[in-house]
């Protein structure tokens, strides 16, 4: 969905893979991550990102509600519902960038 609207994307199966993968080839211009994943939740990613001084703008995505997401992240987060549109997606990682990177 987000490279039909032009943007790169890196895919992992795994919290642990887009660690590696952060470590070797980021940082990136953002990050989408489910929050319930097997092994790490979305937001153990989060933390452990941030533990190595990254703090990428977010999007959650998840099939349960946003009521999940705890309200000190809101303030640097998007969340999109489970089922979401292509349309939907791509606004919440633009919004998560452009409420994080200034504009010049």
């Amino acid at each position: 969905m987000l490279e039909n609207v032009g943007f790169a994307v890196t895919a992992v199966a795994s919290a642990d893979a887009a660690l590696r993968v952060w470590d070797t080839h980021g940082p990136f211009e953002a990050l989408v991550s489910d929050l319930a994943m097997p092994g790490m939740s979305g937001r153990e990613l989060v933390a452990h990102l941030a533990q190595r001084g990254a703090s990428p703008p977010v999007v959650f995505i998840s099939g349960y509600s946003n009521q999940a997401i705890e309200p000190v992240e809101r303030h640097r987060t998007e969340f999109v519902q489970k089922p979401f549109t292509g349309a939907e997606l791509t606004t919440a990682v633009q919004d998560a960038i452009h409420r994080l990177v200034p504009s010049a």
